[in-house]
Order: C-alpha cells, then sequence, then structure tokens
C-alpha cells in the first residue's frame, strides 16, 4: 500500500458522502494519513485514512457509524485499482470523480452568497436548521443528473462538493468571479485546509502567478497546433 492507494480510499469515501447526503465537518492530515469528519445531520464520526491502505473510524455508535463499517468492509473485499498519482500535468479529458473546493465568504455576504446559489437551479434544496452548530445553511443543487452540495460553515468556509461536471465548474467559476479571490485564494480553494497556509504562502510569490501564465500560454499554443 502506498499514496495510491491512501488517494483512492479517500476519493472513494467522498463519492459515499455525496450518495448519502452527509457533509463533512472537517478534515485535515494526521501523522501517515488523512481525517476526515463525517455527518450524516444526527451524529458524526471521524474516519481516518492511512497509507497502509487502513481505515479507522471512530466516534459514537449509531446508524452512520454502521453505514460506516458496512462501507469499509465492502471495500476490503473489494480489489484495489491503482490511480494515477496527481501531478502538475497537462489536463485530459474529466473523469466522473468527487471534488471539493473551498471559499471564503465574509460574514456581510452569506446571505448574497445563498441567493446566488439558490438561483443555479429550478431544483434546489437548503437545510437552514441544522444538528451541526459551526453550520449556517446546506443547499443540494440538482441539474439534470448533477447534484453539487454546497455548505457554509459559521468560520466563513464555504464547501462545494460533487461530481466533475459543467455544474461544478460554473458554479465555481462564478463564485470566484463574486468573490473577487486574488490568484493564491483561488489556488487554495482547491487544497485541504491544513495545507492551505503553505499553498497560500507560495502562491503568493510572484514568480508563481507568472509560472502558472507561462503554462497556460503554452497549452493554448499546444492546442492551437493540434488544430
Amino acid at each position: 500500500m502506498n499514496e495510491q492507494s491512501l488517494q483512492t480510499n479517500i476519493e472513494g469515501f467522498r463519492e459515499l458522502i455525496q450518495l448519502k447526503g452527509w457533509s463533512v465537518v472537517t478534515e485535515k492530515e494526521v501523522p501517515s494519513g488523512y481525517q476526515i469528519i463525517v455527518t450524516d445531520g444526527v451524529t458524526r464520526n471521524p474516519v481516518s485514512f492511512y497509507l497502509t491502505g487502513k481505515i479507522l473510524i471512530q466516534g459514537k455508535a449509531g446508524i452512520l457509524q454502521t453505514e460506516l463499517q458496512l462501507w469499509m468492509q465492502e471495500r476490503s473485499t473489494t480489489p484495489f485499482r491503482p490511480t494515477p498519482l496527481v501531478g502538475f500535468q497537462l489536463p485530459s479529458a474529466p473523469t466522473n470523480v468527487s471534488h471539493t473546493a473551498r471559499f471564503y465568504v465574509s460574514l456581510n455576504h452569506i446571505d448574497q452568497v445563498k441567493e446566488l446559489l439558490l438561483g443555479f437551479s429550478t431544483q434546489v434544496t437548503i437545510q437552514e436548521l441544522s444538528l451541526d452548530p459551526y453550520q449556517v445553511y446546506r443547499i443540494d443543487i440538482y441539474q439534470g443528473n448533477q447534484r453539487m452540495v454546497a455548505t457554509q460553515y459559521k468560520s466563513g468556509t464555504l464547501l462545494i462538493q460533487g461530481r466533475t461536471s459543467e455544474l461544478f465548474e460554473d458554479i465555481c467559476r462564478v463564485l470566484e468571479n463574486t468573490l473577487s479571490h486574488s490568484f493564491a485564494e483561488r489556488g487554495a480553494s482547491y487544497v485541504p485546509d491544513s495545507e492551505r497556509d503553505v499553498i497560500l504562502e507560495h502562491m503568493n510569490r510572484p514568480q508563481t502567478e507568472r509560472k502558472a501564465l507561462d503554462w497556460v500560454y503554452a497549452l493554448a499554443f499546444l492546442q492551437w497546433l493540434r488544430k
């Protein structure tokens, strides 16, 4: 087992969260692994993933823990299929995998952003009374067979979760424009909170943005040559 199996287990867990309609309370790096605390609106359970392939479920016993244990047992009997490590490479065709994007919304803009999200589709559900004391609201957005979940926390963190799709990209693009994030803040939106400060420090360097623009221009030139 290695980093590939760790990433595969985490991606599989994110798909389960989306399928069940649960919410991510928080996530962070732990020694030799990664931890995600998930809630079904009633209870919350920490789930830790390790480089060894081990999955550790903690927290109170209940319906959520039972479902997590069943998922873990099913996963342990499923053959491991390695996935490529994420690296700096030319984009390929989109794949149907789950993603999470993070944004920061100031307190005086929370209602404005909520109305913006509600306007993305005629098929939306909103949950404003949550047992999670840290959550302001949760909005489920449906468009055809696509589903996105937007969760706003009192800390200002806004999570957009869902599978790779035009809807996911459109929501993130509009939020980036609306919230007027800097180049560094936009890049840090797609990394775990535990890595945010390090990424922000790196992306705030002038040479980082310049290199990114050079890469974009090179990619555009390659696409032009292929025509």
